[in-house]
């Protein structure tokens, strides 16, 4: 059996054990548990859906605190999220059973940066709460003779659960090639040492992660595949936000603040991101790398045009659905491992890392107001929609900070420029530009009564300009102070919204 061929420590044979032997002997019912995976990819899928069915056919009680390092295929957070197993969750999801679960405080989430989450774990901050981890689960395409861990197409942060975790169980996808290997940089960071790395593509640690074989306590075959992961298609909206902000772009090339291959950019996923990948190729950019804790799979087409010349990344997406990119990658995985790194979250989001190398940071958000203050995980300022990620630590330590998102929502029943934000996630003070669909607001310099006056002008909807110049005016006219605010109108567009199901 192909399991068998890629475990070359052969004194780990003789740990190949059942889901039910893994779940009835090494999964704590309380206790703390991490789990690989990033943006879907490379969730352990086969313990989590037998032990969710071992919960309910069984009736036994399991109360887990879950750590991921983003958001968890369906399989992990859904199911154990469905009976009730998962007791405290850290520290991204997007799930829409889980987050129900937190909304309604059934289950207790933390919230934190996804590259200051590994260095509490380090330290042992969260120790008092969790307790320290009983199991690691990794998602591995192969084990080494000495039993050091090959992993998927996410690295997130698996040596340091591996490190830290007094058990570890591999998940051994077959169905993922063994071929990745080598893709991987494993290095974490040393205290009171600086990182090694000056250049986007520069190697400095193993191809693998390292384990001591006495703490693998088991390895269960899978052949399980992503499930469609699909964060939607560009329309319009986003040809024209990405447009603008290449408009911009180019702009600083032509003021000589920066030069013709920019340097790194980083980008959040999604529509934007695609559209952002895909632009590339098409733009006047040469020789460019990419710095970013998330990769999507068009930037195979970027590096294949040669507009890209390396990328470096935690995790690397690329959808099950997507079998052009898929078969692509896999056909010509050698040469794509020359120019694409994966790296720990450690290294990816640190603003050591971030500073030094001049990184361009292209995020989205859920809303902006008029000052610049951008909320990127709730609606309506109690309920969660998503994790916080990393964009606020690019944003913070970045060359650039620039934040993109469509002027409204909802058929344009939402601006998502507001007054006020109902949660502040990045501060003004992390904010350089801010690009819409109607434009961008260079907020480089300027008070706050000016950045008011360049987002409502250049960025809103003019659908609801009018409305916002005029509570602006009226907040400059009857408070005044250094940011101008009517408290008792500031959140009217919200509560039109509670009220009519629009802000109009």
């Amino acid at each position: 059996m192909e399991i068998y061929e890629r475990i070359k420590c052969r004194d780990l044979l003789n740990v190949v054990l059942s889901p039910l032997e893994v779940v009835e002997k090494h999964i704590p019912r309380r206790g703390t548990i991490a789990c690989s995976g990033m943006a879907q990819m490379s969730t352990p899928k086969v313990i989590p859906v037998f032990l969710a069915k071992y919960v309910e056919e069984r009736g036994e009680e399991f109360k887990l605190n879950v750590y991921t390092s983003g958001s968890a295929a369906p399989e992990l957070d859904g199911s154990l999220a469905r009976v009730n197993a998962i007791n405290r969750r850290y520290v991204y999801q997007n799930n829409p059973i889980i987050r129900e679960k937190i909304n309604r405080g059934v289950t207790h989430y933390y919230d934190i940066w996804l590259g200051e989450f590994p260095r509490q774990l380090k330290y042992g901050f969260l120790n008092s709460v969790c307790g320290p981890i009983d199991v690691a689960i990794i998602e591995a395409v192969g084990i080494g003779e000495d039993g050091s861990i090959i992993p998927s197409l996410s690295l997130d942060n698996i040596p340091l659960y591996v490190q830290l975790a007094r058990k570890v169980i591999v998940e051994l996808n077959t169905a993922k090639p063994s071929g990745i290997e080598g893709i991987h940089d494993v290095y974490l960071p040393q205290p009171g040492s600086p990182i090694p790395i000056t250049r986007v593509n520069q190697r400095v640690g193993t191809p693998y992660v390292p384990c001591d074989p006495g703490k693998i306590v088991a390895i269960v075959p899978s052949e399980a595949l992503e499930k469609e992961i699909f964060y939607g298609k560009p329309t319009a909206i986003e040809e024209k936000i990405v447009d603008n902000l290449f408009n911009f772009l180019l702009d600083e090339v032509k003021k000589g603040r920066i030069s013709k291959n920019l340097h790194p950019l980083q980008t959040g996923i999604g529509p934007i991101g695609d559209t952002i990948a895909a632009k590339l190729i098409e733009s006047d950019f040469s020789d460019l790398e990419i710095w970013t804790e998330v990769a999507q799979a068009g930037y195979l087409d970027a590096l294949d045009s040669g507009r890209v010349k390396s990328l470096s990344t935690s995790v690397f997406i690329i959808p099950p659905e997507d079998k052009k990119h898929e078969e692509r990658f896999i056909e010509n995985i050698s040469e794509y491992k020359k120019s694409i790194v994966l790296r720990p979250l450690e290294i990816t989001n640190n603003p050591e890392l971030t500073i030094r190398l001049n990184i361009i940071a292209m995020n989205q958000a859920i809303e902006v107001d008029i000052y610049g203050n951008v909320n990127m995980t709730h609606v309506l300022g109690s309920s969660i929609v998503n994790g916080v990620g990393g964009s606020g630590e690019f944003a913070r330590a970045s060359y650039l900070s620039i934040f993109l998102l469509s002027s409204t929502a909802r058929d344009n029943k939402i601006s998502r420029i507001v007054p006020m934000v109902t949660h502040v996630d990045v501060t003004d003070h992390d904010v350089d530009v801010i690009v819409t669909e109607h434009g961008w607001a260079d907020l480089r310099g300027l008070s706050p009564r000016e950045r008011a006056k360049e987002i409502i002008e250049k960025c809103s909807s003019p659908e609801y300009r009018d409305e916002l110049w005029s509570y602006f005016d009226e907040a400059c006219r009857k408070v005044g102070g250094h940011i101008p605010h009517i408290l008792s109108k500031a959140f009217s567009f919200h509560e039109r919204l509670m009220k009519t199901g629009s802000m109009k």
